[in-house]
Formats: structure tokens, sequence, C-alpha cells
């Protein structure tokens, strides 16, 4: 048996956070050590999995055995296997691990639909009243009046769409551009799903690729899934992801600029009429040298059960001395439940051994 490839990458982060930037300083953390081990278990399958040691504890982030040849079982051509607890196809930034996405923190949409604290309880003391008709449905201008307050401290700073169970992944033969149609029975729990294996969430994900020359291409994206609540009632999101990347030929190693945009529509059935939330974000990456990333993004979103808001702009600027170092400040303005803070990141990241890249 061959020994499996091994790395290690820490995330370190410093926060301060106030009405002003570096008002008051909110602690420092190593916010995540990712254990990754990768291997090929035979000629026609690879087990990859990634394990997260952090200040509240250790946990599998993901766990996959991908069946690369499905030749041997006597499927279609094309078509790609994975099994365990796996990120959910729905999205693009949602491929990457936090540790390794262009900013310190994970966008807002993700936060509050995906994130396992979800504002700490306190956003959900409002649930109730909310979803039994004492909320307003006649626009964010009506919402914005009624919303409740919640400090941006208890919003969680990441957030993951993840699920056990099967992925389907199908490169559809549609000739000169790549297109993928994957299919995803997963059980989720997280603030939007709460679909076990009695009935898990369904998920499905469109990618099409294209080269819109030597220097550009577009990636576009797809996505719908439904499930249960935690009301034991419906859910479905609908959601559209556009990535553009630009490298030239003569400086690709000096020049670069990836724009990513990423909206997100939500139906919660409440058992007494439907709530739908919405979020969306948009990112830009400019790379200023070999070693120089300048990022801007802006996002907007609504909790799942609307009892609140946010909305922030973020400012990134990223150091990579060398492919295992990473240094980065980013500066954040948060509104959210009618609040608003600024937030200055100060973040380090660092690895060893051998990572393969995440899908981008």
């Amino acid at each position: 048996m061959l020994n499996p490839d091994a790395s290690v990458i820490a995330n370190f982060r410093t926060a301060f956070r106030g009405k002003r930037p570096f008002a008051s300083f909110a602690g420092s953390e190593l916010s995540e050590a990712e254990l990754a081990f990768q291997a090929a278990t035979d000629p026609f399958s690879r087990l990859d999995t990634f394990i997260a040691v952090g200040p509240h504890g250790t946990e599998i982030e993901e766990a996959t055995l991908s069946v690369l040849d499905p030749t041997f079982l006597r499927l279609p051509r094309n078509l790609q296997i994975r099994l365990g607890l796996l990120r959910a196809p729905f999205g693009q930034l949602n491929n990457i691990h936090p540790p390794e996405q262009p900013f310190v923190d994970t966008p807002l949409v993700h936060r509050l639909w995906f994130g396992h604290e979800h504002g700490n309880n306190h956003a959900h003391e409002h649930n109730n009243s909310h979803e039994n008709g004492n909320g307003h449905e006649n626009g964010d201008e009506h919402e914005n009046e009624h919303e409740h307050e919640v400090s941006p401290e208890q919003i969680p700073t990441e957030g993951s769409f993840v699920g056990t169970g099967l992925s389907l992944n199908w490169l559809v033969p549609t000739g000169r551009h790549l297109t993928w149609l994957t299919v995803a029975p997963l059980n989720v729990d997280n603030p939007t799903f709460h679909a076990d294996s009695g009935r898990p969430a369904w998920l499905f994900r469109l990618r099409h690729m294209r080269e819109l020359s030597l220097t550009q291409s577009l990636n576009l994206g797809l996505n719908y899934a439904f499930g249960r609540n935690d009301l034991g009632k419906d859910t479905k999101l609908l959601g559209v992801d556009v990535t553009y990347r630009w490298r030239p030929l003569k400086e690709g190693l000096y020049r670069s600029l990836v724009w990513q945009t990423e909206a997100y529509w939500g139906w919660r059935d409440t058992g007494n009429g439907e709530i739908k939330p919405k979020g969306w974000f948009t990112l830009v990456e400019y790379q200023l040298s070999r070693t120089l990333f300048l990022g801007a993004r802006y996002e907007f979103a609504q909790a799942p059960d609307k009892s609140f808001s946010g909305r922030g702009f973020s400012l990134a600027i990223t150091l990579f001395p060398s492919e295992f170092g990473r240094y980065r400040l980013q500066w954040s303005r948060l509104k959210i439940g009618g609040q608003t803070v600024h937030e200055v990141w100060l973040q380090t990241t660092f690895s060893i051994g051998i990572h393969r890249p995440h899908p981008l």
C-alpha cells in the first residue's frame, strides 16, 4: 500500500472590531489546522480526507471516496461518483475550504444560511413570532423597519454547505465546451435544511465552462436544492453563479483577474405561509505582482427566516511569499440587524506537505 499524500494548513487570525477601525481588540486565535490525507486506493478510485482541528474541537470537514473510472461498475462513460461527507455542489465558492478562500471570512449568505451557529440562538428567539405572520413580506424597506437587532459578533465568521451522502457528476458530451451535471442526495443539518436519511436534501448543479480566448474563461453555474427545514416543512433554493478569469500570456505570473458573483433565492414553508429570503455576493481579486493580490467584495443576505438582514463591503490585500505561506490584511464594514461595525483582520496561513488544489 502506498503512503498517502499528507499536508497541514494552519490558519491564524487576529481581529479588531468596533464602530471605528481598530476600535477594540477582539482577540487572536488559531482558527483551524486542516490535516489532509489523500491517496489512490486502487486504479479506479481515490480517498480524500480533511480533518479540521480548532479551538472548539476536532471535526471532519470532508471525507470522500471518488470513483474516477466507473467502467468496472459498468456505468456510463464520463460519470464520476463521490461517497461520504462532502461539500454540497451548490455554487462555486463552496468547493473551496475556508482557509484557502480569497477573504478571511466567508460571504455573509454562506454564514447565515449554512453556518453552524446562525446568530447563536439570539435570532431564533424571534422565529415563532416572525413565521406566524407577524413579520412583513412587502419588500426590503418594510423588512428593515421591523427586523430584529442582531449584533455582528453573533454571526459566525464561516459557513460551509456540507452533507453526507452521494454525488454523481457527469461530463455532458457537448463538444468543444465543457459542461457538467451533478446530482447529490445529502443528509444536511444547517439553518436552511434539516434533512436526514428518511428524506435527504436533493441538490442539482449544471456547470458550463467556456474559453472566451487564450487569456479569458467564463464559468456559469445553475443550482437547485430542496429538502426539509427545521419545522418539518419544505425549503427550496435556487442559485446562479458566474466566474470570469483573465490571465495574459506574457505576464501570466504577474497579472491576473478573477471576478465572481453568486446569487441565491430561497422559499421556506413555515406551515403558515412562505418566506422568501435572498442573498448574494460579488468579489474581484486582481494580481498586482507575482506575490501581491488585491481583493474587494460586496454582499447582502437575509437570514433564512428573514428575521434580520445584513450587508457588507470588504477590502483585502494578500501577500504570497511562496506557495506555502500567505499573509492577509482585510477591512470590512458590516451592517447587520440595524447595527454597523468595522472589522480589521490580520491573517497568516502556512502549509506543509502536498496539498491538491481545490476545484475552481
